[in-house]
Parts: C-alpha cells; sequence; structure tokens
C-alpha cells in the first residue's frame, strides 16, 4: 500500500493525517508526511495506525462495501468471497502474531535492562 493510498482509506473514514500524527504522538510533522509519501508503507507502521484505529491491518485493504481489495481482479470468480475472507483473517493472524512477539521483545529487553543493573551493582561489590 501506498502513503497515498493510505491517506486516501484514511480520509474516506474521516481522519486526517494530523490526527493520526496526534494518535500516534508524533511530533515531527515531516515524519507523518514522510509516511504518506511513500511507494510502500511498512508493514509496522499500518499495524500501529490500526491499534490506535481500533482495527485490524485488512481495514486498509477493504473497500467501502467491505470488500478486500488485495487480489480483487474482477474476474467473477465464485470463490472470490471465500477467498477474500480467508485472506482477511490470515492477515488478522499475522497482525497478532507481531504484536505478541513485539511484546515479547519488550520483555526481553527489560530483563537485560534489570541484569545489566544487577551485574554493575554486583560489580561494585
Amino acid at each position: 500500500m501506498s502513503g497515498e493510498e493510505l491517506r486516501k482509506k484514511l480520509e474516506e473514514n474521516g481522519i486526517s493525517i494530523s490526527q493520526i500524527a496526534e494518535l500516534l504522538e508524533v511530533k515531527n510533522y515531516q515524519t507523518v508526511q514522510s509516511w504518506f509519501k511513500a511507494n510502500d508503507v511498512k508493514s509496522g507502521l499500518l499495524e500501529r495506525i490500526a491499534t490506535v484505529l481500533g482495527k485490524s491491518v485488512p481495514f486498509f485493504y477493504q473497500s467501502d462495501n467491505n470488500k478486500t481489495l488485495v487480489g480483487d481482479n474482477n474476474n467473477n470468480n465464485q470463490n472470490t468471497g471465500v477467498e477474500s475472507t480467508v485472506f482477511t483473517k490470515a492477515l488478522d493472524e499475522i497482525a497478532e502474531q507481531r504484536r505478541v512477539t513485539q511484546k515479547a521483545q519488550e520483555h526481553i529487553d527489560s530483563l537485560i535492562g534489570i541484569i545489566n543493573e544487577l551485574t554493575g551493582k554486583l560489580g561494585k561489590l
């Protein structure tokens, strides 16, 4: 998804760029602007935006009538609805696994900090 596509999707849903910056607590407006100029928005950013909006990542790939846009070639394939549902579920599962992984990494980083602090104190004894 390009930054322009992301901007349009947000605007279609009444969400401004400045609101996204505020929700993500990003103070540098140039940083936010660069997101919307990108040819390919990073999946991590989409996840962050989805999280603060209370949505899942597939939200960004759905049209107004709630059909998945990704891979939709309008060939009237009867399996398209099923495939879209499976695809959406898969994206949701991937997003959830990334959130779990990120949380685990935060815990690991915290434990490393505690170990380093304790090691420093032991060295002073």
